[in-house]
């Protein structure tokens, strides 16, 4: 049975934000490297309709002004698709769509990508229709990604992961020319940087809680150098496609190279101590020499919070400690620098069991005092009250109880809604110096009120008995329980029924004669030769006319199959 396949549409085909420097149209990008593979389906018949049901979709995406077209060709080769199905895509396509077609550029040149433009112009040649017009005039060929930003801005590109790590076999280093780069100290570069900085650490506080040993695993080399390859050249990337370690190893990177260490060892004074007012001394001398204290102040929550899921993390003080001593103290990892690893390794594990008790303290003394209300000996009258007009509107009476609940109701649900405007404001500063933001303090919240606390008890118990209400109703007497359905029978009857049986078995039984006791025999000697013919044979079913699958004949006759399949689809393409 054939699994459920997740194939995205959106993914495969869609509308850049880059445009072409000759023809100055929208570019549009085929990723062959989302297509499904053969070897998920292992049946042509469904292959060729979830191909055909796939290139529905995609043609109602089509625009319908004139395009160039950006085609990743490598999963073709990848997901071993054949050729055939390369000729039947192009082939779904409209005579009057093809024409909008100004310009294909074939990214990653293979033997697919030749194979299906050589068979389209034989076949356009033989039937005379390889005009000037002809849409095949307009296909290039573009070895790699960095050869493709010959002919558009290809940062505007939502390239994908697969096409990263097929072009990394290639260019570990994509080059970009200089009209598309961004200058490092330009305002464009460091918000860029702080917007994949922040998405990557939002990434780890939602996933990182969920994994394993996260900042000790490494992550993959090729991604974490490809992400990194993506930032320095401001692409546009979608973060989702790499994987949480990866992220983690980029998000040190970042760390580790800010202008001075997050946790200078040459700030740190000897010998060390464990005491809270030994660490707080000496977080407040590295946070006047470096100003990073909303960045530490930060990041510090999400270490904590690996520690406070230590069951799934697998991570403990000593663990965690020693896995980022490296970025914070900006040290490398050597023989010759184990003895002060070791000594910002205890000075981190320190900071992070004593570090909300050091932030509460600081941000009490950094919290702006309120003035001092001033009383004055004279009681302050209201103003006096407007005079009535002469048609003054009927005043109804109005409790005051009620308006008091109503609007302590209306208080307290608009606080639950809207949460306070400080913590959405407040962000992480990642590029300057000292960083200018500060996260505002937690809301203290108030005891609720005796009327919330009455009016709550009382939903709760109309609640509890609408349930019971509703558990009452849901057993209907019309429709008896299933227990209550079953009836228990008299011993009587039951043995009557399996005497009635006894007697219709009797009936049914057939006298073993001489005439079924030798055409048994001649069955069993069927089978026997049947059995003894299977096992001699040298040709399998799964094979082409039972050749063994496999063997040479077998790929031959794959390959003619194929061939078939092709000339077929050529003749539909031609018609």
């Amino acid at each position: 049975m054939v699994k459920s396949i997740d194939v995205n549409v959106n993914s495969i085909f869609y509308k850049s934000y880059s445009v072409d420097l000759e023809s100055d149209s929208p570019v549009y990008v085929f990723d062959s490297t989302y297509l499904p593979a053969f070897s998920l389906v292992q049946d042509k018949e469904v292959y060729e309709l979830l191909i055909d049901g796939l290139m529905d979709k995609v043609l109602t995406k089509l625009p319908k002004e004139p395009f160039t077209l950006v085609v990743f060709s490598s999963g073709f080769t990848s997901n071993e698709i054949s050729w055939v199905y390369g000729i039947k895509l192009y082939s779904k396509l409209p005579k009057e769509m093809r024409y909008l077609i100004q310009k294909t550029l074939i990214v990653h040149e293979s033997f697919f990508a030749k194979t299906v433009l050589q068979v389209l112009k034989n076949a356009m040649r033989i039937k005379g229709l390889n005009n000037k017009d002809s849409s095949t005039d307009g296909i290039i060929h573009v070895q790699s990604v960095t050869d493709l930003a010959n002919y558009l801005d290809i940062t505007l590109l939502r390239i994908s992961l697969n096409v990263y790590l097929y072009d990394y076999q290639f260019n570990e280093k994509i080059e970009v020319p200089e009209q598309f780069r961004v200058k490092p100290n330009s305002i464009a570069y460091r918000q860029y940087r702080q917007l994949i900085f922040d998405k990557i650490f939002k990434r780890l506080k939602a996933e990182g809680p969920k994994s394993e040993l996260v900042f000790q695993k490494p992550g993959s080399y090729k991604r974490i150098n490809i992400l990194l390859d993506v930032i320095e050249r401001n692409h546009y990337v979608d973060l989702s496609q790499w994987d949480i370690y990866s992220l983690g190893s980029v998000f040190l990177h970042f760390l580790k190279n800010k202008s001075k260490p997050l946790i200078p060892l040459d700030l740190i004074p000897l010998p060390l101590e464990d005491d809270l007012n030994y660490t707080k001394k000496t977080f407040n001398a590295i946070i006047e020499y470096n100003g990073y204290y909303d960045l530490l102040r930060a990041i510090f929550p999400l270490f904590i919070t690996f520690l406070d899921n230590n069951e799934t993390t697998k991570h403990t003080l000593k663990t965690l400690s020693k896995s980022l001593t490296p970025t914070l103290c900006k040290e490398k990892v050597s023989i010759k620098s184990s003895d002060k690893l070791a000594i910002g390794t205890r000075f981190i594990r320190n900071l992070l069991l004593h570090f909300y008790s050091i932030i509460d303290e600081l941000d009490s003394k950094s919290a702006p005092t309120l003035p001092a209300r001033i009383i004055s000996e004279r009681p302050i009258n209201p103003p006096a009250l407007p005079k009535p007009r002469k048609s003054s509107p009927t005043r109804y009476p109005v409790s005051s109880s009620s308006s008091a609940r109503s609007r302590s109701i209306s208080s307290a649900s608009y606080s639950k809604e809207t949460p306070p405007s400080s913590a959405k404001s407040s962000s992480i500063e990642l590029i300057g110096e000292k960083c200018t933001q500060t996260i505002g303090e937690k809301p203290i919240l108030e005891p609720p009120s005796t009327f919330i606390l009455e009016s709550r008890n009382d939903s709760a118990s109309s609640l509890a008995s609408s349930q019971s209400v509703t558990k009452y109703n849901l057993r209907s007497p019309s429709k008896p329980l299933a227990k209550e359905a079953i009836k228990d029978n008299n011993s009587d009857t039951e043995d009557d029924e399996i005497l009635g049986l006894q007697d219709l078995l009797e009936q049914l039984t057939i006298e073993k004669n001489d005439k079924i006791k030798s055409f048994d025999k001649e069955l069993k000697k069927k089978k026997l030769l049947q059995q003894k013919s299977a096992n001699s044979t040298k040709f399998s079913n799964e094979g082409y006319g039972d050749i063994t699958k496999g063997s040479k004949v077998s790929k031959l006759a794959a390959l003619y199959e194929e061939r078939l399949q092709g000339l077929q689809a050529l003749n539909d393409l031609t018609k």
